[in-house]
């Protein structure tokens, strides 16, 4: 973590900077795997929500068809609405990484993937009392329940190639690829009294999708051209998005122990929203260290010219 900015620093980063290096590889080849497994004993009396999400339909009806289509209620489809209860699958990840060098330890290449699977779930309960109308003693007056499931899966690998042209002169590619992957079920009810006192149960129930990506491609080289003289630059492109397709939000009334219907007065909302942002930089650091009545001193000197890009929709 650094705290002061410096001249090959963001500009405007107040807060701090935190500066990830990636390793180089090892003068000796190595193969590092590792794998785990964990159940939360929650799901041993809880059961764990789901819905199909193979159904989900990507983009909205005015991505598809243009702006002006008027989509039919045929056409939307139905099977990811539907909340399903399920045994919750065991938490899983797993690692892989290696290193080796070629050609006289000119060339050094590391590579990782890592993947992770969990599930999460949690359930809320309130009951609140009043005194009765006919005999003063404690009476349910209000009930709340609701449940919400979550299932993430994540997935990341990076490679890095390093290159040494001679002991003063080192180019390094790095590229990555890290993906989340979340789909989430919430069940909602409570009890109303309407009507002259007939309880009402609204029951809401959503589904939804979310999935984000960040890949990164980054060309790098380093200099020493001079004992006390050193330059380095970076010339980077990243792109990253996020998709939220067809979040779904289902209100339904329950009227005594009649089945659930549709509340007409807002039944179905779904909602499609999507981003990506892309980014194009050059960074260029010079860092000068000359010795003066035998003491060290260092200047730096820096600079950053960038080209980004973003764009988004969302649709209901």
């Amino acid at each position: 973590m650094i705290k002061g900015v410096t001249p090959d620093l963001e500009a405007d980063a107040i807060g701090g900077t935190v500066n990830i290096k990636t390793k180089d590889a090892p003068d000796s080849a190595f193969l590092k795997v590792q794998a785990g497994s964990g159940y939360n004993q929650y799901y041993f009396n809880h059961d764990f929500l789901t819905f199909d999400n193979g159904t989900v339909a990507k983009k909205d009806f005015s991505e598809t068809h243009g702006s002006d289509y008027q989509a039919q209620e045929s056409e939307f489809p139905r099977q990811n609405l539907i909340a399903k209860s399920t045994t919750a699958i065991p938490n899983l990840n797993f690692g892989v990484s290696g290193g080796q060098v070629f050609f006289n330890k000119r060339l050094g290449v590391m590579a990782a993937v890592s993947g992770q699977t969990t599930s999460e779930a949690n359930t809320y309960e309130y009951t609140s009392y009043a005194p009765a109308f006919a005999n003063g003693k404690p009476a349910v007056q209000y009930v709340e329940n609701q449940s919400f499931s979550r299932r993430k899966q994540r997935l990341g690998g990076y490679i890095k190639f390093d290159y040494r042209l001679d002991a003063r002169n080192k180019l390094s590619f790095f590229t990555s690829l890290f993906q989340i992957k979340e789909n989430r079920v919430r069940e909602y009810a409570d009890h109303q009294t309407e009507n002259g006192g007939q309880f009402i149960r609204p029951i809401t129930t959503q589904t939804q999708t979310d999935n984000s990506a960040l890949i990164d491609n980054m060309l790098c080289g380093s200099h020493n051209l001079l004992s006390n003289l050193d330059v380095d630059w970076t010339l980077l492109y990243a792109t990253g998005n996020s998709q939220s397709p067809d979040f779904a939000n289902v209100d339904l009334a329950q009227g005594g122990n009649n089945p659930p219907t549709l509340n007409y007065s807002r039944p179905v909302v779904r909602n499609w929203q999507h981003n990506e942002d892309n980014n194009k930089s050059a960074y260029l650091n010079i860092k000068y260290k000359p010795v003066f009545i035998n003491h060290l001193f260092e200047f730096k000197a820096g600079g950053k010219t960038y080209q980004a890009k973003a764009n988004g929709k969302a649709a209901t």
